[in-house]
């Protein structure tokens, strides 16, 4: 089997797309990656029920037609393009699809935080093909949410919780660089949902895997690691080690810059550099919270999630999205 199959993410801070090269069902080649940063969490309504304003569509239709273009130009076939975060929260999500899929012939779908989760966790386990110490979590650090997948001897669970990079930024800190107090207002509040959302059982302590993906793990690791932006690739990235106190002191040094002195940091470009104040400390307290000490990081995700389900449904059209899966 060899084709040329791309996926999309249209998430609540960035969009993002993926065209690999498929030899058969497990090997894939990744021939271009690309993002456009559609900070949706700003053409939100403040009222409720919330209602992306006419513009956001512009945004997305604009970025779609640009991946469309490089997806022509690799002769590839677009299998899946996922609406998540915000999109599928707000009450005119049919009237923007409509408006996105007019400006772009592209069509985009809301799918189900548990179905992100477990598409993640595929996407995630591709690069540890040798197998995962159990128990294992993997979660999905994105603009307006982040997925969790639990993996145990006995089977797996996945939740969903309203921890985002873009939208804790957008609502708790409006200063440049952060004040103290907002920055431990922000952590106070990725707490409390933690503590509301993942109960004891979740947690796995020091024995197992911790594995980590989304813009902001991804740039932590560049950071760390001394990469620039343009030299990051899922070989330098996946399996990479997080240790707890290096990211929190990641965090510690960032909250101390203002917005134009992190966007000259090595790793991290100006669109992640909005919201990477507000991720490092969500990624932190993750960590924390879990109960491990260390983090392996994974630059795949969602997006080769949807092409791996989407040639286990044997090419049935990017339909088939439901997760028949052996995380293990």
């Amino acid at each position: 089997m060899e084709c040329r199959l791309a996926s999309i993410d249209v998430g609540s801070h960035t969009a993002r797309l993926l065209v690999v090269q498929v030899s058969d069902k497990s090997l894939m080649e990744t021939l271009a990656r690309d993002r456009a940063y559609i900070h949706l969490a700003g053409h939100i309504s403040e009222d409720f029920p919330k209602v992306l304003r006419p513009e956001a569509a512009q945004i997305v239709g604009r970025a779609l037609v640009n991946f469309q273009e490089k997806i022509s130009s690799l002769e590839g076939k677009l299998v899946f393009a996922a609406a998540t975060g915000l999109i599928r929260e707000t009450a005119n999500r049919k009237e923007f699809i409509d408006k996105v899929y007019d400006i772009s012939g592209i069509l985009i779908r809301p799918i189900d935080p548990e179905v992100e989760a477990l598409l993640s966790a595929k996407g995630a386990l591709t690069f540890a093909r040798g197998g995962v110490e159990l128990p294992a979590t993997i979660f999905d650090l994105g603009g307006g949410s982040t997925e969790f997948c639990f993996i145990t001897e006995s089977g797996h669970r996945v939740t969903s919780l309203a921890l985002g990079a873009g939208i804790l930024t957008h609502d708790l800190l409006r200063s440049d660089p952060p004040l103290p107090g907002e920055v431990q207002a922000l952590r106070d509040e990725i707490t409390r949902v933690l503590v509301e959302g993942i109960g004891g059982d979740f947690k796995a302590g020091p024995r197992g895997t911790l594995i980590g993906t989304g813009g902001t793990v991804v740039s932590l690791a560049a950071l760390g690691l001394g990469i620039g932006v343009e030299d990051i690739s899922a070989d330098k990235i996946n399996g990479q080690i997080l240790q707890l106190g290096e990211i929190e002191s990641l965090a510690e040094r960032l909250s101390k810059l203002g917005f134009s002195e992190m966007a000259k940091l090595k790793g991290l470009d100006k669109g992640r550099a909005q919201v990477v104040v507000a991720g490092a400390w969500a990624v932190y307290h993750i960590i924390k919270h879990l109960g491990y000490d260390r983090l392996y990081v994974s630059m795949h995700d969602l997006l080769e999630g949807m092409v791996l389900e989407f040639l286990e449904g044997e090419g049935d059209g990017g339909e088939r999205l439901e997760i028949g899966i052996d995380l293990r």
